[in-house]
């Protein structure tokens, strides 16, 4: 732990030690400390600030289930940069989409998903994931 510019504590990782976000909140290792983050996608080569949904859009839903299922109250803020498109429409789809993650959570069965992901079945859990999200 270091003081951020403000005296502020700062968790510092050890150089090799990566977690995926599940086992970071998993074990609140965020310490309370996770206030906001922003969301967009991209072609994993660079961070093109692309709007969210529109490349991962079932890994948006995993990363939001993520949240959820560990009681996350944060902020979440759009980190998109359209800069060939209308900005307040690109906005306006990227909130929709991050609206409809949310339905989806809503109805998504959580105990099916569970056990199959308990008994390391990929394909239903695919399954589950994906009639949640796009009803299919």
């Amino acid at each position: 732990m270091v003081d951020g510019p403000a005296g502020d504590p700062i968790l510092v990782e050890p150089p090799g030690k990566v977690q995926t976000l599940e086992q970071e909140l998993d074990g609140r290792g965020d310490h309370g400390r996770l206030f906001g983050m922003d969301v967009n996608d991209n072609l994993r080569s660079w961070d093109d600030d692309m709007v969210a949904g529109t490349i991962h859009p079932i890994e948006l839903f995993e990363f939001f289930y993520t949240l959820r299922k560990n009681e996350w109250e944060g902020v979440w803020q759009l980190d998109q940069f359209p800069f060939r498109e209308d900005c307040v429409e690109a906005a306006t789809l990227a909130i929709d989409f991050l609206k409809g993650i949310e339905v989806a959570l809503d109805r998504l069965d959580w105990e099916a998903l569970k056990a199959a992901q308990t008994r390391q079945d990929a394909m239903a859990a695919q399954r589950i994931a994906r009639k949640a999200l796009m009803g299919f």
